[in-house]
């Protein structure tokens, strides 16, 4: 195969145009997480291991479903760390955990309506409504500025996991549309949808949304002692 110079320097800006994308996606993610109170190297590998932890799941348990086995799993990317990642937060005091549970008990209802179980696909929901809904809750529900993005977070991923993936795993009848017209053995991952996951994004972008938000006076009161 003959390789033109139009050729080349097309392939030239693509790489460049790709490397430029992942170093702002790179830094989006380790700033968002460093919003939330996490030091430069954790912020870099709590990202990473969301990036390559949304390749592995961890096996809970297998069910029957309309005679065909289905696995049950946790994405480690996807809803292990984040879990982890939320409850450093509690733990570490960054947040009021009344004002959090709030947020995750309205963002957990929200996506649990809005979210649809597609045959072989998952749960699906439209990738920017949980954000949007969590940054919101971490505007509105924060004591101050400082505690905004650690509640947007929280909101986003537990609320969004509770709602979209594992309140409908147990709602009846949920399992069988999922799994419906494809072969057995069938893998439903919670939290997992691939390397560049929904509940990671969702914990991300809310971050980002409300960090981005409160930088503008008079939207969220005053920081408090």
């Amino acid at each position: 195969m003959m390789i033109t110079p139009l050729s080349l320097v097309a392939l030239v800006l693509l790489a460049i145009i790709s490397l430029i994308f992942i170093y702002f996606f790179w830094r989006l993610t380790t700033d968002a997480f460093r919003q939330i109170g996490f030091g430069r190297w954790q912020a870099i590998l709590i990202s990473f291991g969301c990036i390559v932890g949304g390749l592995f799941n961890i096996p809970l348990t297998q069910v029957g479903v309309d005679h065909q086995l289905v696995s049950i799993a946790v994405n480690v990317g996807g809803c292990l760390i984040p879990v982890l990642v939320s409850l450093e937060i509690i733990l570490r005091k960054r947040t009021d955990i009344k004002r959090t549970l709030i947020g995750v008990a309205i963002i957990m209802l929200l996506t649990y309506i809005l979210a649809r179980p597609v045959p072989g696909k998952g749960i699906m929901i439209a990738f920017y409504l949980p954000p949007l809904f969590a940054a919101v809750c971490g505007i509105l529900l924060a004591k101050n500025r400082r505690n905004a993005p650690s509640v947007a977070y929280i909101s986003g991923t537990m609320g969004t996991l509770l709602g979209a993936d594992i309140l409908h795993l147990i709602t009846p009848n949920a399992i069988s549309k999922l799994t419906f017209g494809f072969p057995s053995p069938l893998l439903l991952s919670i939290g997992g949808a691939g390397v560049i996951d929904g509940i990671f994004l969702t914990g991300v972008m809310a971050v980002f949304l409300a960090s981005l938000v409160i930088r503008f006076p008079g939207i969220v009161r005053p920081n408090k002692r």
